[in-house]
Protein backbone atom coordinates (compact mmCIF):
# COMPACT_ATOMS: atom_id res chain seq x y z
CA UNK A 1 0.00 0.00 0.00
CA UNK A 2 0.82 3.61 -0.99
CA UNK A 3 4.33 2.70 -2.82
CA UNK A 4 4.48 4.18 -6.07
CA UNK A 5 5.38 2.12 -9.51
CA UNK A 6 6.88 3.86 -12.79
CA UNK A 7 4.92 2.28 -15.64
CA UNK A 8 5.49 3.76 -18.77
CA UNK A 9 6.10 7.37 -18.42
CA UNK A 10 4.04 7.69 -15.43
CA UNK A 11 3.89 7.03 -11.80
CA UNK A 12 1.40 5.53 -9.95
CA UNK A 13 0.53 4.75 -6.24
CA UNK A 14 -1.32 1.18 -5.03
CA UNK A 15 -4.53 2.29 -2.85
CA UNK A 16 -5.71 -0.82 -2.79
CA UNK A 17 -4.57 -4.59 -2.51
CA UNK A 18 -7.17 -7.61 -3.08
CA UNK A 19 -5.58 -11.21 -3.24
CA UNK A 20 -9.05 -12.75 -2.24
CA UNK A 21 -10.96 -11.92 -5.41
CA UNK A 22 -9.62 -14.21 -7.70
CA UNK A 23 -7.54 -17.18 -6.37
CA UNK A 24 -4.16 -16.90 -7.19
CA UNK A 25 -4.18 -13.30 -8.52
CA UNK A 26 -3.23 -9.85 -6.51
CA UNK A 27 -4.87 -7.29 -7.84
CA UNK A 28 -3.82 -3.58 -6.95
CA UNK A 29 -5.82 -0.72 -7.87
CA UNK A 30 -3.46 2.49 -8.23
CA UNK A 31 -4.26 6.21 -9.21
CA UNK A 32 -1.74 8.34 -10.85
CA UNK A 33 0.41 10.56 -8.99
CA UNK A 34 2.64 13.20 -8.68
CA UNK A 35 5.13 11.38 -6.35
CA UNK A 36 8.25 9.85 -8.53
CA UNK A 37 9.00 5.92 -7.64
CA UNK A 38 10.83 5.57 -4.50
CA UNK A 39 13.71 3.18 -4.88
CA UNK A 40 15.00 0.85 -2.30
CA UNK A 41 18.47 -0.63 -1.66
CA UNK A 42 18.46 -3.22 0.61
CA UNK A 43 21.40 -4.68 2.60
CA UNK A 44 21.22 -7.96 4.77
CA UNK A 45 24.34 -8.90 7.09
CA UNK A 46 24.75 -11.25 9.46
CA UNK A 47 27.24 -10.23 12.22
CA UNK A 48 28.21 -13.64 13.70
CA UNK A 49 30.44 -13.75 10.64
CA UNK A 50 30.92 -16.01 7.27
CA UNK A 51 31.79 -19.34 8.88
CA UNK A 52 31.44 -20.39 12.59
CA UNK A 53 32.20 -23.86 14.14
CA UNK A 54 29.98 -25.06 17.29
CA UNK A 55 30.00 -28.27 19.35
CA UNK A 56 27.09 -30.62 18.81
CA UNK A 57 23.71 -30.26 21.28
CA UNK A 58 24.66 -26.53 21.44
CA UNK A 59 23.09 -23.50 19.97
CA UNK A 60 24.07 -20.44 18.19
CA UNK A 61 21.46 -17.12 17.48
CA UNK A 62 22.30 -15.32 14.43
CA UNK A 63 22.43 -11.67 14.57
CA UNK A 64 21.06 -10.12 11.50
CA UNK A 65 21.02 -6.59 10.27
CA UNK A 66 18.92 -5.06 7.39
CA UNK A 67 19.38 -1.80 5.86
CA UNK A 68 17.15 0.17 3.49
CA UNK A 69 19.45 2.72 1.84
CA UNK A 70 21.52 2.87 4.49
CA UNK A 71 19.01 3.39 7.40
CA UNK A 72 18.96 0.68 9.50
CA UNK A 73 15.40 -1.40 9.65
CA UNK A 74 14.06 -2.32 13.17
CA UNK A 75 11.96 -5.32 13.50
CA UNK A 76 12.20 -6.43 9.43
CA UNK A 77 10.66 -9.54 8.84
CA UNK A 78 13.86 -12.43 8.09
CA UNK A 79 13.42 -15.42 6.89
CA UNK A 80 15.82 -18.06 8.47
CA UNK A 81 16.62 -21.79 5.93
CA UNK A 82 18.68 -24.52 6.73
CA UNK A 83 20.78 -26.63 4.23
CA UNK A 84 20.58 -29.44 6.19
CA UNK A 85 18.28 -30.34 8.78
CA UNK A 86 20.32 -33.15 9.60
CA UNK A 87 23.41 -31.04 10.87
CA UNK A 88 21.24 -27.48 11.76
CA UNK A 89 18.12 -26.82 12.44
CA UNK A 90 16.86 -22.83 13.25
CA UNK A 91 13.82 -21.70 14.05
CA UNK A 92 12.06 -18.30 12.66
CA UNK A 93 13.99 -16.28 15.09
CA UNK A 94 17.33 -16.94 14.18
CA UNK A 95 18.24 -19.50 17.06
CA UNK A 96 20.84 -22.57 15.16
CA UNK A 97 20.56 -26.07 17.02
CA UNK A 98 23.53 -28.21 15.95
CA UNK A 99 21.74 -31.93 15.73
CA UNK A 100 24.55 -33.65 13.90
CA UNK A 101 28.18 -33.34 13.10
CA UNK A 102 29.54 -31.74 9.69
CA UNK A 103 29.09 -28.80 7.73
CA UNK A 104 25.70 -26.92 6.67
CA UNK A 105 24.79 -23.39 5.51
CA UNK A 106 21.83 -21.32 7.16
CA UNK A 107 20.24 -18.57 4.80
CA UNK A 108 18.60 -15.35 6.20
CA UNK A 109 16.55 -13.83 3.59
CA UNK A 110 15.06 -10.21 3.45
CA UNK A 111 13.15 -7.94 1.30
CA UNK A 112 14.31 -10.03 -1.21
CA UNK A 113 18.22 -10.24 -0.36
CA UNK A 114 19.79 -12.85 1.45
CA UNK A 115 23.13 -13.95 3.07
CA UNK A 116 24.42 -17.21 3.94
CA UNK A 117 26.53 -18.52 7.11
CA UNK A 118 28.34 -21.80 6.93
CA UNK A 119 28.21 -24.13 10.27
CA UNK A 120 30.68 -26.53 11.05
CA UNK A 121 28.98 -28.78 14.05
CA UNK A 122 31.96 -30.84 16.13
CA UNK A 123 31.81 -33.45 18.47
CA UNK A 124 31.49 -32.36 21.54
CA UNK A 125 34.90 -32.43 23.49
CA UNK A 126 35.68 -35.69 26.03
CA UNK A 127 36.87 -34.81 29.65
CA UNK A 128 39.64 -36.99 30.25
CA UNK A 129 40.63 -34.87 33.52
CA UNK A 130 43.34 -36.53 35.69
CA UNK A 131 46.00 -35.57 38.42
CA UNK A 132 49.19 -36.77 38.80
CA UNK A 133 51.64 -36.34 41.58
CA UNK A 134 55.75 -35.50 41.59
CA UNK A 135 57.71 -35.84 44.49
CA UNK A 136 60.07 -38.49 46.47
CA UNK A 137 58.48 -42.12 47.02
CA UNK A 138 60.34 -41.86 50.56
CA UNK A 139 60.89 -39.35 53.72
CA UNK A 140 63.28 -39.69 56.28
CA UNK A 141 61.59 -39.39 60.18
CA UNK A 142 61.50 -36.10 61.02
CA UNK A 143 62.34 -34.83 56.97
CA UNK A 144 60.16 -33.37 54.86
CA UNK A 145 59.74 -33.56 51.07
CA UNK A 146 57.78 -31.03 48.98
CA UNK A 147 55.29 -32.45 46.45
CA UNK A 148 53.79 -31.34 43.08
CA UNK A 149 50.30 -32.20 41.74
CA UNK A 150 49.82 -31.60 37.73
CA UNK A 151 45.86 -31.40 36.26
CA UNK A 152 45.70 -32.56 32.57
CA UNK A 153 42.63 -32.92 30.59
CA UNK A 154 43.50 -35.74 27.51
CA UNK A 155 46.93 -35.04 28.56
CA UNK A 156 47.16 -32.18 28.16
CA UNK A 157 48.15 -29.40 31.21
CA UNK A 158 45.51 -27.44 32.95
CA UNK A 159 44.97 -24.61 35.40
CA UNK A 160 43.41 -25.97 38.36
CA UNK A 161 43.77 -24.99 42.15
CA UNK A 162 45.13 -28.12 44.61
CA UNK A 163 44.34 -29.35 47.85
CA UNK A 164 46.19 -32.37 49.43
CA UNK A 165 45.62 -34.82 52.30
CA UNK A 166 46.91 -37.93 54.04
CA UNK A 167 45.54 -41.74 54.89
CA UNK A 168 46.99 -45.06 56.05
CA UNK A 169 47.88 -47.91 53.22
CA UNK A 170 44.06 -48.45 54.20
CA UNK A 171 42.75 -45.54 52.98
CA UNK A 172 42.06 -44.59 56.71
CA UNK A 173 43.42 -42.05 58.71
CA UNK A 174 46.99 -41.66 59.42
CA UNK A 175 49.13 -40.03 62.26
CA UNK A 176 52.49 -41.52 60.71
CA UNK A 177 52.78 -38.12 58.43
CA UNK A 178 51.31 -34.88 58.38
CA UNK A 179 50.89 -32.08 55.98
CA UNK A 180 52.83 -28.68 57.37
CA UNK A 181 51.85 -26.57 54.65
CA UNK A 182 50.48 -26.36 51.22
CA UNK A 183 49.73 -23.86 48.27
CA UNK A 184 46.57 -24.46 46.67
CA UNK A 185 47.84 -21.90 43.73
CA UNK A 186 51.55 -23.48 43.38
CA UNK A 187 49.93 -27.06 43.44
CA UNK A 188 52.42 -27.87 45.80
CA UNK A 189 52.91 -29.14 49.71
CA UNK A 190 54.98 -29.72 52.50
CA UNK A 191 54.59 -33.02 54.21
CA UNK A 192 56.80 -34.02 57.19
CA UNK A 193 57.22 -37.92 58.13
CA UNK A 194 56.75 -38.85 62.13
CA UNK A 195 56.54 -42.35 62.56
CA UNK A 196 57.69 -44.80 60.51
CA UNK A 197 55.44 -46.76 57.71
CA UNK A 198 53.87 -45.88 54.85
CA UNK A 199 51.52 -43.33 54.19
CA UNK A 200 49.10 -42.29 51.00
CA UNK A 201 49.59 -38.82 49.60
CA UNK A 202 46.22 -37.72 47.66
CA UNK A 203 45.17 -34.70 45.81
CA UNK A 204 41.91 -32.68 43.99
CA UNK A 205 41.28 -29.87 43.12
CA UNK A 206 39.29 -27.24 45.04
CA UNK A 207 35.78 -27.18 42.71
CA UNK A 208 36.08 -31.24 42.98
CA UNK A 209 36.27 -31.72 39.39
CA UNK A 210 39.25 -33.95 39.57
CA UNK A 211 39.82 -36.57 42.24
CA UNK A 212 43.15 -38.60 42.38
CA UNK A 213 42.30 -42.01 41.71
CA UNK A 214 45.10 -43.55 43.35
CA UNK A 215 46.99 -42.40 45.90
CA UNK A 216 50.99 -41.92 45.89
CA UNK A 217 52.32 -44.38 48.47
CA UNK A 218 55.20 -42.44 50.30
CA UNK A 219 57.58 -44.24 52.70
CA UNK A 220 58.60 -42.85 55.95
CA UNK A 221 62.05 -44.37 56.85
CA UNK A 222 64.79 -44.53 59.35
CA UNK A 223 67.80 -42.55 58.39
CA UNK A 224 70.24 -45.26 58.06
Amino acid sequence: MNYVFKIGMRNYTVTDINDITIPGLLLMKMVYSEVSQETHTFVLTILNGSNLSIQQDNTLQLNVNVTDNGVLLVNPTITYLSSNSLICTVNSSGLVTSVGIGNCSISASANGVSEDIVIEVIAEEQLNLTVEISGSTSIIKTYTKEYLSIFKNNGLPIIKESTFWLTGIDNQPTTLAIITSQNSINNTCIVRGDILGYVKLWCKSTDNSIVSQDGMVVQIKSLF
